[in-house]
């Protein structure tokens, strides 16, 4: 699937396709980081409500995994980032 990912134009997915795959794309490790936190999160809701897990539950820990995801990748990654810019770059680190 890569290769042919990879060679795929933009121009040629639905826009608003191409910003979710974007907006997934960049808050991979934060979705990594915290999925399970989300998935805990709606289960206690869950439990405390006392409901079943369903489809709705599905639909909840993406929605929630991914929106909180991208706003920590805005609010720690992008600005440790821009720190570790500030401060230089590391020695050992490859051109491009």
């Amino acid at each position: 699937m890569i290769p042919l990912l990879y060679n795929l134009k933009a121009k040629r997915i639905n826009n608003y396709l191409y910003k979710l795959i974007n907006v997934i794309s960049l808050s991979s490790y934060s979705i990594y980081l915290f999925h399970m936190f989300y998935i805990m999160l709606i289960n206690s809701i869950y439990y405390k409500l006392n409901l079943k897990i369903d489809y709705l539950w599905i639909v909840l820990v993406w929605a929630t995994t991914i929106i909180g995801s991208h706003f920590q990748y805005h609010l720690f990654e992008v600005r440790i980032t821009e720190l570790r810019n500030k401060f230089g770059t590391k020695k050992d680190a490859i051109g491009v």
